[in-house]
């Protein structure tokens, strides 16, 4: 309509309608483009604050399973000492020998540490979150994506490295008797016949082996530096975690 109003200004040359219309025409663009990057800017604050309740909400689930973890892996770290005391200290008795056996049980398996990092990643590399972020918030996501790359590294080796040693190969062990087994697989529990793994001979003599000595030792060594992995990231967690919850 201002359109066609315009158009026939001009073709009469009446320069104060043309002059109004025009003006009128430009306002409405500019109001128009002016609600358009507003309606925009409010749809990127509310994505934004969507991925951080996102982030938020798999920190929480990150923090509850490094919680579940820490339970679980101090007491193997105390079995394995346990065993590895004795197993040096070449004392034989039914006591010790059972000690070292539990150890043995221990030694079967591993523990490791996979948090969640969807939320994360998006929110590290979306160009429309990003632009979204405060200096101090992009700074750090950005150290915690980098500390979530650094420490997987190091949990997947800590959790692996230990079967490399092969000490089922051992000849101074042998399978025993079968039991019920059961255990948490991600949330989901596995139950199952397992065998016992046992000592083949006495415990002086399971003492003056080298190799059974460093199963325990290495297995010790490296599922140590579990616990402080953990640490380190419930603390890149919680500084993050801070972070959001504080925002004004």
């Amino acid at each position: 309509m201002l359109l066609r109003r315009l158009s026939q200004s001009l073709k009469e040359q009446n320069w104060t309608a043309i002059s109004i219309e025009f003006v009128l025409l430009v306002a409405g663009v500019f109001l128009g483009i002016q609600v358009a990057n507003w309606n925009e800017e409010r749809a990127d604050r509310l994505a934004y604050e969507a991925a951080l309740g996102r982030l938020g909400a798999e920190i929480d689930i990150n923090l509850a399973s490094l919680d579940v973890f820490d339970a679980e892996i101090e007491p193997s770290l105390v079995t394995i000492g346990n065993a590895l005391t004795v197993l040096q200290s070449c004392v034989d008795n039914e006591e010790n020998r059972k000690i070292v056996e539990a150890g043995l049980e221990v030694l079967r398996g591993t523990d490791g540490l996979h948090p969640r990092r969807n939320a994360l990643e998006e929110m590290t590399s979306n160009p429309r979150l990003l632009t979204q972020q405060t200096p101090a918030e992009r700074q750090r996501f950005s150290d915690l994506l980098y500390y979530f790359d650094v420490l997987q590294q190091t949990a997947d080796r800590s959790e692996t490295r230990p079967h490399e040693f092969g000490m089922e190969y051992n000849p101074l062990l042998r399978v025993g008797a079968p039991y019920d087994y059961s255990s948490l697989y991600f949330g989901t529990e596995w139950i199952r016949t397992r065998r016992k793994l046992e000592l083949a001979t006495s415990l002086a003599g399971a003492c003056r082996d080298n190799l059974l000595l460093k199963s325990f030792f290495n297995w010790e060594r490296i599922q140590g530096n579990m616990p402080l992995i953990s640490r380190k990231w419930r603390a890149e967690l919680i500084a993050t975690k801070k972070l959001i919850e504080e925002r004004p």
